[in-house]
């Protein structure tokens, strides 16, 4: 590990099959500031040459800043991306 990976764990509370989900995780820490139950609905519709996703957080902790997160996100799903168009 390092100062750069969050580690957490997780479980999916609802799956409707390439409609949605629910995802309700927290991050393993003992940094009062980033503890607490956040939650990522997500949701997929079609679209031109793909899928489009929507991902929506709840509860984030009060030790990270939305501006973090979404730039987390982003850099995971360009790896993601990336990996799929390799393959």
């Amino acid at each position: 590990m390092t100062q750069r990976t969050d580690t957490y764990h997780g479980l999916f509370v609802r799956l409707v099959p390439a409609e949605a989900a629910l995802q309700v995780l927290e991050f393993e820490t003992t940094a009062p500031a980033m503890r607490g139950e956040m939650t990522i609905a997500f949701t997929l519709t079609d679209a031109e040459g793909g899928t489009d996703l929507l991902a929506v957080h709840d509860h984030l902790p009060p030790g990270l800043s939305p501006a973090d997160n979404e730039l987390g996100w982003r850099e995971s799903l360009d790896r993601l991306a990336a990996l799929v168009e390799a393959a």
